[in-house]
């Protein structure tokens, strides 16, 4: 094995060790800021669960009047 190999190496085992923590340390933070319980929705995201009982009907109903 070159060195220059063995140099390579360790540098690219030192950055993915290093993506490893930040993934990691993300994750915690990322957990930490969600809310505790497990059926709970953000709020944003639960209208978009609605069915729209009138979905592709947009701008008819003016063309109608």
């Amino acid at each position: 094995m070159s060195v220059g190999f063995v140099i390579g190496f360790a540098v690219f085992l030192v950055l993915m060790a290093g993506l490893v923590v930040a993934v990691v340390r993300f994750a915690i933070r990322e957990n930490r800021r969600r809310p505790r319980g497990e059926g709970r929705l953000d709020e944003p995201s639960a209208p978009a669960l609605v069915d729209d009982p009138d979905e592709g009907r947009d701008g008819q109903e003016e063309a109608d009047t």
